[in-house]
Order: C-alpha cells, then structure tokens, then sequence
C-alpha cells in the first residue's frame, strides 16, 4: 500500500482559503499580539497556540471589564 503525503498549501490557497472564510469577519472582534512582545525576533501578528487558556481576548470583554471595574471603584461600601 502507499501512502500519498499531499504537499502543504501554497501562500495563495492559504488567502484564498482566508477570503473564503464565512467567519473572517470575526478575526477583528480579538486582541492578536504582536510577535516581537511575545519574544520572536520578526514583527506582525503572533501566531497564537495556547491549548491552556481561555484564547485571545475579545475586544468587547476587555470594554465590559474596564467598565464594570469604573463602577466597582466608584461606589460606596455602608460599614
């Protein structure tokens, strides 16, 4: 029996894979760190693989954080 081994995609499927993308709207809706503040030596977005964590930070939970935190520090606690 033999085994074909496909060749990895090209730069071009990979776009083409990417525009195609039915959820590629949502890539914006995430806080993507930069590379070079993750420790590589190049810079763009890093590549983010952490099967131990909650993912990357959605934009939206970062805005309700901060405000749910302005009105936490804000009121007043009856001793």
């Amino acid at each position: 029996m033999t085994t074909i081994i496909p060749s990895p995609p090209t730069a071009e499927q990979l776009a083409s894979l990417d525009a195609d993308d039915p959820l590629s709207w949502t890539r914006g809706e995430f806080e993507i760190p930069n590379a070079k503040a993750c420790g590589a030596e190049v810079d763009g977005e890093a590549v983010y693989f952490c099967g131990n964590s909650l993912g990357l930070l959605n934009k939206k939970a970062r805005k309700h954080l901060m405000e749910e935190l302005d009105v936490w520090s804000s009121r007043c606690v009856d001793s």
